[in-house]
């Protein structure tokens, strides 16, 4: 009889924390985002951030950590709670450049965070300042051979996707070029558009407006194939230098340990998210690309992507700076 009082008691007190245990989510979610205010991926984040907030019923606040390219926001993700109320959201330069640049970073791509889903693509173009006398890419390699480290490149920061993207042109079409790194790309852009630098590899919204206002020119983007907001450019590869490709995305991180369950519940919003004609419009809009896909597909991408950029920047001898 005692034992049934004691099983009894047992089970009224596992019931007990079992119905006072609180649905997630509880309480507002912090989301640490490593990239400018204002950039592309900002844009991106929040658009998907407001509809998370929406759906729900908590407030998801964005909050851009800056630093280091991104490590230092990187960093405190990795070591947030796991109680599934800080997430974050970081690129493929975070994830697959910066730990290849800097093997001591505070977090492992792989150990330290859990994916969620990669749900925007930033589509990228080459453009220059106006006053620099080349209509594309061959005319670019020509002028950087014959004036080796004097054409200046902007970038959002050492690791940045912008960074890497022009390393990589740089190692492939067999040109130097002097970095000029940034706390993010909204000064890159403005130092180019100022003249005091020549050469920009971005995502396309953030130059659009200056490349139709004719203060950039466009002249190659770095897919794998045409982009339709620029149809009459060619890539990369297509001007002559063969394998060249560059495709930037930006997805949803939770720290390592989070509950499955919370993972699946944001994947799944977010794949709804994305199906919003409004989000779709706006996404076109600003020249983004939207994705699908499931946490094991963005292992994948990431586990792809880490093994290539790992060997460009190995053999192209890129140093973090």
């Amino acid at each position: 009889m005692n034992l049934q009082l004691c099983m009894l008691a047992l089970s009224g007190a596992l019931l007990s924390t079992i119905a006072g245990a609180q649905p997630w989510p509880s309480k507002p979610i912090s989301v640490i985002v490593p990239l400018a205010a204002g950039s592309p991926s900002d844009l991106a984040v929040r658009t998907v951030t407001d509809q998370l907030s929406s759906a729900l019923g908590q407030q998801f606040r964005v909050e851009n950590v800056l630093g280091a390219g991104g490590q230092i926001g990187a960093e405190r993700l990795a070591r947030a709670p796991r109680d599934g109320h800080t997430v974050g959201a970081m690129n493929n330069a975070i994830i697959a450049v910066l730990p290849n640049l800097n093997p001591k970073v505070g977090y492992d791509p792989f150990k330290s965070f859990a994916p969620v889903a990669v749900f925007v693509g930033l589509p990228t173009v080459i453009s220059v300042h106006p006053s620099l006398p080349v209509t594309n890419v061959k005319e670019l390699i020509a002028l950087a051979k014959k004036r080796p480290n004097e054409l200046l490149y902007v970038t959002g920061g050492v690791g940045s996707a912008q960074h890497l993207s022009t390393a990589m042109f740089e190692w492939m079409a067999g040109v130097k070029m002097v970095h000029v790194p940034h706390k993010g790309v909204v000064t890159a852009v403005q130092d180019i558009l100022g003249g005091h630098a020549h050469v920009f590899i971005n995502s396309i919204g953030l130059p659009l407006p200056f490349i139709k206002a004719g203060k950039l020119r466009a002249i190659a983007t770095t897919g794998r194939e045409r982009n339709a907001l620029l149809p009459e450019l060619p890539t990369v590869a297509e001007s002559g230098v063969p394998g060249y490709e560059f495709s930037p995305w930006t997805g949803m991180f939770a720290p390592a340990g989070v509950p499955r369950e919370v993972i699946t519940r944001l994947n799944g919003e977010i794949q709804k998210i994305m199906k919003l004609p409004e989000v779709r419009e706006r996404y076109e809009a600003q020249a983004l690309e939207v994705l699908f896909n499931t946490p094991e597909e963005v292992t994948e991408r990431m586990t792809a992507e880490f093994a290539r950029f790992g060997r460009v920047i190995r053999e192209a001898g890129i140093k973090a700076e």
